[in-house]
């Protein structure tokens, strides 16, 4: 009887095994898949900057395209639906992890990832949502002006940093041992550190064409002005609404993963793919994971990883 039980509880582990780690991979995937998204969008956002160098048409030609492709059904789709799986996928893994000692440069990632939507929930509202909203158009004369005009130049060229630096550190480490990642390195490295400058470039030079232009800041100071107060303010209601949501999640987040350590100790023995064997098949770990025990941590963890019920 007893080697049935046993039997019949390493297959449960088996399968709760495969099943973890398929799913895991679903999730890194699914992760890398909508990151690869958003890094698109915010290259082809900072090129679109650096086209300023260039002339303030030439900006404004490809924002129209940009408008026309993000803008429409499916790129709005493909766009918000990459944010909100990333964002998902992210939230995910950080509460599976074990523990937070990581090397600098991954901790900075995961930092520059959970600051990137505090800024661009702001540049949305000011962009999309006014669009949306009222009609405002997205296009450079109306968005860099207004930013001119308000002094707010250098929250805009900080914009973009936050997601370019996450992006380009997940890649890193994503494809850092690949054969052709390591022979194309030098140039990557060239591209994710001229590409910001140039474009800070192209906005600099953007906004003084602007501000020597005397129809687009008078357009820029009516819109400041009391006339469109109300509208300011709708957008600003909206801005905040989203940012006391995003903190709330967070915060809830974080919460749950220091209330869960609290409350148990052998709950710290998670570890990155998943729970430990025991606590997945609701068994001993003597009897779920015997000496070819998958997770090694589990097992060293002794008394202290076992379950109240587990003998």
């Amino acid at each position: 009887m007893a080697l049935t039980d046993a039997w019949q509880a390493r297959r449960i582990w088996k399968r709760v095994w495969f099943s973890d780690l398929v799913a895991s991979s679903v999730r890194r995937n699914l992760r890398m898949a909508s990151g690869l998204i958003l890094f698109t969008y915010i290259g082809a956002h900072l090129t679109n900057h650096a086209l300023g160098l260039i002339s303030l048409d030439t900006a404004e030609r490809g924002m129209e395209i940009a408008v026309e492709v993000w803008y429409s059904v499916p790129g709005t789709l493909l766009l918000y639906g990459a944010a909100a799986t990333h964002f998902i996928l992210a939230l995910w893994a950080i509460y599976e992890r074990r523990t937070f000692r990581l090397p600098p440069l991954e901790l900075l990632r995961i930092a520059l990832g959970f600051t990137l939507p505090i800024i661009l929930i702001g540049h949305a509202a000011n962009t999309r949502l006014a669009y949306e909203m009222f009609g405002l158009p997205s296009d450079y004369t109306r968005v860099v002006a207004n930013l001119w005009a308000a002094d707010q130049q250098g929250l805009q060229l900080g914009l973009l940093a936050p997601g370019w630096l996450h992006g380009c550190l997940g890649l890193n480490f994503a494809f850092k041992r690949r054969p052709l990642f390591r022979q194309l390195r030098f140039v990557l490295f060239a591209i994710a550190l001229l590409l910001p400058v140039f474009s800070a470039l192209g906005f600099i030079a953007m906004g003084r064409e602007l501000s020597t232009n005397p129809v687009a800041a008078a357009a820029a100071q009516e819109y400041l002005g009391p006339a469109h107060a109300e509208e300011r303010m709708a957008i600003a209601r909206w801005r905040d609404t989203l940012l006391v949501g995003y903190f709330t999640v967070i915060g809830a987040t974080f919460g749950e993963i220091c209330s869960n350590a609290a409350a148990s100790d052998w709950s710290l023995s998670r570890i990155p793919d998943g729970p430990c064997a025991c606590r997945a098949v609701g068994a001993c770990w003597r009897q779920a994971a015997p000496s070819t025990c998958r997770m090694p941590r589990c097992a060293a963890a002794g008394r202290a990883a076992r379950p109240a019920a587990c003998a």
